[in-house]
C-alpha cells in the first residue's frame, strides 16, 4: 500500500513539474496572467473619410481614367480594427434595382 502511494506522488510530481515548465508552463502562465487582467476598454472613435466621384466615359464600353485619391490616417497601438466600406454605382442601376427587386 505503502510503494502504490509513493508511486501515485512521484507520478504527480513528475506531472506538475513537466505541466508547469517549458512552453506548456508558459502557456499556463500566460492564462493565468491573462485572468488577471481588467476587461479591456472599448472606445468606439469613428472617422469617416467620404467623396464622391463619377466616372466620365464617353467611348461606350472603354475604360474610364483612373480616379485615385489619398487620406492620411494615424494609427498608434490601441487601434486594433480598421472596418473599409466601399460602394460603386453604375448609371441607371438604382432604377434596375427596382425594376429587378434586388
Amino acid at each position: 500500500m505503502k510503494r502504490s502511494s509513493t508511486a501515485v506522488s512521484i507520478l504527480v510530481i513528475l506531472l506538475a513539474s513537466m505541466l508547469t515548465s517549458g512552453c506548456l508552463g508558459l502557456a499556463v502562465q500566460r492564462e493565468v496572467m491573462e485572468s488577471w487582467r481588467e476587461p479591456p476598454l472599448v472606445i468606439d472613435k469613428e472617422e469617416t473619410f467620404g467623396w464622391e466621384h463619377t466616372f466620365e466615359s464617353t467611348g461606350g464600353l472603354e475604360a474610364a481614367e483612373p480616379f485615385e485619391r489619398e487620406e492620411l490616417i494615424q494609427f498608434d497601438e490601441s487601434v486594433s480594427m480598421l472596418v473599409i466600406i466601399f460602394s460603386a454605382q453604375f448609371p441607371w442601376s438604382s432604377q434596375l434595382e427596382e425594376i429587378l427587386d434586388n
